[in-house]
């Protein structure tokens, strides 16, 4: 006779959402190498697939490992050791991907730096890493050549983005200014791609003892409250990302292809949008980081699988070519790193309904330092709207009080912290900030907190409610969560997109009160002010009193961090500068 398990009610205890597992995907041991070490033993025995495309090159499994192996020994003959830091200043290129594993096969960190970033940024990112190698974009050279000069490196290797491109597009990407910067000859610390590799055609390659704990990759946080900090990744840490997305989604097949972008800086697509799909044996289609180009390549080329932000699915509903595509070819499309409105997401799936995709949009959750997956809509029969899916099956995900550290029953808002195989090392030299996240609790349980508010439902799919920081607490104690009001907003006709922020309560000492911005949509032809009436309407009939909003501004787009996220501090410096409209 078999005795049912006693629910409890708490998501750590009971973790309703491992019935959507089969029980050897739960028990499943986690890998216990080098990021180099995992694909390669997963593809050591399928050399001839295509593992690379990028425009119109396509790059073998056998060529990826033979190019890995020959920057191996130029990284050893460099003096690179187990442990240093290698700075990267560049996009996503098969010398950079070469360069990268290579680099863990060594034992090496990877330091990989948005190239968009401040000066100061810029200058800090590599300081504090000490790296005595810099990874270099020829067409980067100008814009950080200054700080470079202010720093030591040992060699500064510059990687042409048309290296591995074959004529004649490596012809017309050579002919454009922005990839035609001459390399400083008066520094004698540069040295092109080729000729770096060149220098260590005699050398043989040794074995190198892997450690799955070791640091791998320090990659940066958005940067949305200062400068960005480094997160430490290990090799498990981004292996199991990788192996529970494998034991959790049956739809994943070796020859399928992956939408690549090509901004390695940005977490999600280093490491679901490269080092993912390459431990599967996929093929992966390095795109520019450019929401229009995705799209139409995404058409093109009929890509497989593509993991995006918002944005882009939001180009593909309006890109004219899309309108009478079928969309057949699309496997579990899937949507993460920012918000996704009810109205978008349900807008999405009848979109890619009509267009023959049998799949709706799959929500994920995760974040720089969980190697930015947690939780994911992982199939067909495990799909609820609004919500970002259920956590892995080697992840404890709860929610918390956020005073006491209290756990949250099912169904209770708190703040969302996790427990797992992904949660990162700690932030790079700085064990303060480390110590705010990952945190000690009473009953001697360890969590990273994540600064999101969101709740469990019985079944155990994730909701997320907001952040904690964006969370609104006016002058008498109530509280409004910006993302409840949005998702009422969003509703009206008339609305494209909307953003709620708090502004400080001019008419009380504490406290905070809510406004929207708002982007109205093409076919709108209503004064501001009938709008305005008609969305108080809205907020009457879908929101308390409290949450309305006191003021409306109307942008012709929300203004969007390096990550295509809602830069909701630009928002608040707008309503700090703007005069208010106070609504009674």
């Amino acid at each position: 006779m078999q005795i049912e398990k006693k629910m409890t009610g708490y998501p750590s205890i009971d973790k309703p959402w491992l019935k959507y597992y089969r029980k050897e995907a739960i028990n499943a041991p986690l890998p216990t190498c080098s990021m180099y070490e995992y694909i390669y033993k997963n593809n050591k025995n399928h050399l001839d697939a295509i593992a690379l495309v990028y425009f119109n090159t396509k790059i073998t499994y056998r060529t990826l490992f033979d190019e890995i192996n020959k920057a191996t020994t130029a990284f050893l003959a460099a003096g690179l050791k187990k442990g240093d830091v290698v700075s990267f200043i560049t996009i996503t290129t098969p010398e950079m991907i070469y360069a990268l594993y290579a680099i863990n096969k060594i034992g090496a960190i990877a330091s990989i730096i948005d190239p968009r970033a401040s000066a100061e940024s810029l200058k800090k990112q590599i300081t504090d890493a000490k790296s005595n190698i810099l990874i270099l974009l020829d067409a980067c050279i100008e814009q950080v050549e200054s700080v470079i000069s202010s720093l030591t490196f040992k060699e500064i290797v510059v990687i042409p983005v048309n290296q591995s491109m074959n004529f004649p597009i490596k012809q017309i990407y050579s002919a454009k200014a922005i990839f035609s910067k001459k390399i400083p000859v008066r520094s004698f610390r540069f040295i092109t791609w080729r000729n770096f590799i060149k220098a260590s055609d005699s050398l043989l390659l040794t074995t190198i003892e892997s450690d799955a704990n070791a640091p791998a990759a320090i990659t940066y946080t958005g940067g949305t409250t200062g400068i960005p900090k480094g997160v430490v990744l290990s090799n498990q840490n981004i292996n199991s990302v990788a192996e529970q997305y494998k034991n959790a989604a049956s739809s994943l097949k070796r020859g399928q292809s992956w939408l690549t972008v090509s901004a390695p800086f940005i977490a999600y697509a280093f490491i679901v949008g490269l080092h993912l799909p390459l431990s599967y044996g996929m093929r992966c289609c390095i795109e520019l980081y450019d929401p229009e180009v995705m799209v139409h390549n995404i058409l093109r080329k009929k890509i497989n699988h593509v993991a995006a932000t918002p944005v882009v699915f939001e180009k593909l509903l309006n890109n004219p070519r899309a309108q009478k595509a079928d969309l057949s070819f699309l496997i579990a499309p899937t949507c993460g790193a920012d918000a996704l409105s009810l109205q978008l997401e349900q807008r999405i799936n009848t979109f890619l309904s009509e267009h023959k995709c049998k799949w709706k949009i799959c929500q994920g959750y995760g974040m720089t330092e969980v190697g930015t997956g947690v939780s994911l809509n992982i199939s067909k029969n495990c799909y609820k709207l609004g919500s970002v899916g259920v956590p892995f099956g080697n992840t404890i995900v709860s929610t918390f009080d956020t005073k006491a550290y209290e756990e949250q029953k099912i169904g209770s808002v708190g703040e969302i912290c996790i427990q797992g195989p992904s949660v990162m090392q700690g932030y790079y030299n700085d064990p303060i900030a480390t110590n705010l996240v990952i945190r000690k609790h009473s009953d001697g349980s360890v969590w990273f907190h994540t600064g999101d508010l969101g709740y469990f439902d019985e079944d155990g799919f994730l909701y997320i409610v907001g952040r904690i920081k964006r969370m609104i607490t006016r002058y008498d104690g109530f509280k409004v969560f910006p993302a409840v009001v949005e998702e009422a907003l969003i509703k009206h006709t008339y609305v494209e997109q909307c953003a709620v922020i708090g502004v400080e309560d001019s008419k009380h000492q504490v406290g905070q009160l809510p406004v929207a911005f708002i982007v109205l949509s093409k076919d709108c032809d209503i004064a501001q002010t009938k709008i305005i009436s008609q969305l108080n309407v809205y907020c009457n009939n879908l929101l308390p009193k409290y949450a309305h909003p006191i003021t409306y501004f109307f942008r012709n787009s929300l203004p969007l961090t390096a990550a295509n996220k809602i830069d909701y501090r630009a928002l608040e410096e707008d309503a700090a500068s703007t005069e208010e409209i106070r609504i009674e």
